[in-house]
């Protein structure tokens, strides 16, 4: 049995050509990992592993919108004054792995299968103007990679 709990505190900042600090796309504020695993032995001395990691993460950074131009130009109008002020929301991830190991005397081989993101949380990639609803909206995508494969050591 295995666990590792990591957490980062952070602020990432550049200062532009006006000589004023302001925050990066990447300033996150925060990471927070759990990685938790067990593995079982069979009777011929391989491998069994299952193991989930959770990230908790805060969200990316992105500029100001001016809404009120971006509602009347009918597409996102950005306010250069406000580089990186607003922030999304923050996200919770959850990868889910199972592994099989065969061990030989000179080689082992290991089957894999990883589930990143298993609970389908969406990520915001981005705003977009909505022209039906006639305002600025975040785009939010779903991503889950099922990831098999196979290693030989030797």
């Amino acid at each position: 049995f295995y666990y590792l709990v990591t957490a980062s505190i952070f602020d990432s900042k550049f200062r532009g050509d006006d000589k004023v600090w302001r925050d990066t796309r990447y300033n996150k504020s925060f990471s927070v990992n759990l990685l938790i695993g067990k593995e079982f032995y069979t009777k011929k001395d391989n491998i069994w592993g299952l193991n989930a990691r959770a990230n908790f993460l805060g969200g990316g950074r992105y500029d100001g919108i001016d809404e009120v131009a971006s509602v009347q130009a009918k597409r996102i109008i950005y306010d250069s004054n406000k580089i990186f002020e607003n922030q999304y929301p923050s996200n919770f991830f959850l990868d889910l792995s199972i592994t099989y190991r065969i061990n030989k005397a000179k080689y082992s081989s290991t089957f894999a299968l990883q589930v990143k993101n298993a609970l389908g949380t969406p990520a915001i990639i981005d705003n977009e103007y909505n022209y039906k609803k006639k305002a600025v909206e975040q785009q939010k995508m779903v991503i889950m990679i099922p990831v098999l494969s196979y290693k030989i050591d030797f």
